[in-house]
């Protein structure tokens, strides 16, 4: 008798999930239905659902037939949406023709409207005759226009000409437009030249500006051997210039060395500068030591460092293990520090089994607790069911609690 009632229960538990389960796959089906989603299955649609489907169906291809869209299907259209669509696809032709954009068919003009997109195609004609665009028609333009059009053409090509773009013809500048152009790219290439680029012809420099250019270029190179660049030619180099080269190179050099960075070459060091960096070479492993770095050599530490670091990398180590963070060497706790190590584990451990259970152990909770969280876990798993939200386990409720949720949702249902 008992089993029987146990089995009742577990099916009214159980029954209402599955109802709900169809009842959420019929609403996702009507859903996509309507939306017109390529998951859509007709045929499981109720007969309301159907002709509410049909209607949205309707009305999206009302929409795509408006819209131009290639899903339209005009002989779905009853007449007045029929009026309407060709009233949009007229103004759409309409905008077309007379922006120059997409498809334009001209014979479904009026006259009227004919007249006004021949006034805007020739002024966009105009416009792009104007600024020198391949679809010009020169044939369209009126003389008036022809000769605006030319003088534009000339000025432009004067422009590129002067700022060195292309396309530049010589031959159709006037007397006064070369010079000023010979003088811009005159001006350009002692420009190119003082920078070092490799557009520079120095054939065409005058004196003063081979001069000029020269100067620069040896800055230039200076430059690059005083900070060590690839780029850098000695041979151009003044005695003086040499010397200050070196003094950077081995100022470098010390830099390096001491900070512990880039190449280093301990063979270019003077007795004084090798002093300097073993002093900082020393510091810096010990700060490497202290850190926990693996960088850290414990044989260059003296008696004293090493005690330190020792000391630091005790308390680091016991930190470590109290927190459950990091790396911890319990070898290295003494017996009061594992004991407390131990403790704080054990609460760590108590409070995520108390939370959401992530990471929990139970193997190391006592009797006491394994009961506490039980009864919290049942409670959880209860009020999951109860309220419809997160992880609900209907297997691990009472028959009373079973019970109870079933009444809970059908009352939710009403």
């Amino acid at each position: 008798m008992k089993s029987s009632l146990w089995v009742f229960v577990v099916c009214i538990a159980f029954c209402p999930a599955v109802v709900t389960a169809q009842s959420s796959d019929n609403t996702e089906n009507f859903s996509a239905c309507t939306h017109g989603y390529m998951s859509c299955d007709h045929a499981k649609l109720t007969q309301p659902q159907a002709n509410t489907v049909a209607l949205a169906e309707h009305r999206r291809n009302f929409t795509d037939c408006a819209d131009a869209l290639g899903t339209c299907d005009h002989a779905k259209l009853t007449q007045l949406e029929g009026a309407t669509v060709a009233a949009a696809e007229h103004r759409r032709n309409l905008s077309n023709c007379t922006e120059g954009f997409g498809t334009c068919n001209h014979a479904a003009l009026s006259p009227n409207e004919a007249s006004g997109v021949a006034k805007a195609e020739h002024r966009r004609n105009v416009f792009s005759c104007n600024a020198g665009y391949s679809d010009c028609d020169r044939a369209k333009l009126t003389v008036a226009e022809t000769g605006f059009v030319d003088r534009s053409a000339r000025q432009r090509n004067f422009s590129n000409c002067s700022s060195g773009l292309d396309p530049c013809e010589h031959a159709q500048l006037t007397l006064s437009q070369a010079r000023t152009v010979a003088l811009a790219e005159h001006q350009r290439n002692f420009y190119e030249c003082t920078r070092g680029l490799g557009s520079c012809d120095h054939s065409r420099l005058t004196a003063g500006e081979t001069s000029a250019v020269l100067t620069a270029e040896h800055d230039r190179n200076t430059d690059g051997c005083m900070n060590g660049y690839g780029d850098c030619e000695r041979a151009k180099l003044t005695p003086s210039e040499t010397n200050a080269m070196a003094a950077a190179a081995d100022k470098r050099n010390v830099s390096r060395c001491r900070d512990g960075y880039g190449t280093c070459d301990h063979s270019q060091l003077t007795q004084s500068q090798a002093l300097t960096v073993a002093a900082a070479e020393h510091q810096r492993n010990v700060s490497s030591c202290m850190n926990g770095f693996t960088s850290c050599d414990h044989s260059q530490l003296n008696p004293q460092e090493s005690r330190t670091v020792v000391r630091t990398e005790h308390e680091r180590n016991g930190s470590n293990c109290l927190s459950g963070f990091g790396t911890c060497d319990r070898s290295m706790l003494t017996a009061q520090e594992t004991k407390a190590v131990v403790r704080a584990a054990h609460q760590r451990n108590l409070a995520a089994c108390r939370g959401d259970g992530y990471a929990c152990d139970h193997s190391q909770l006592t009797p006491a607790e394994i009961s506490g969280i039980a009864a919290a876990e049942h409670l959880r798993n209860y009020t999951a069911c109860a309220q419809g939200y997160g992880y609900c386990d209907a297997s691990r409720l009472t028959p009373s609690e079973a019970v109870a949720v079933t009444d809970k949702d059908k009352l939710a249902r009403r």
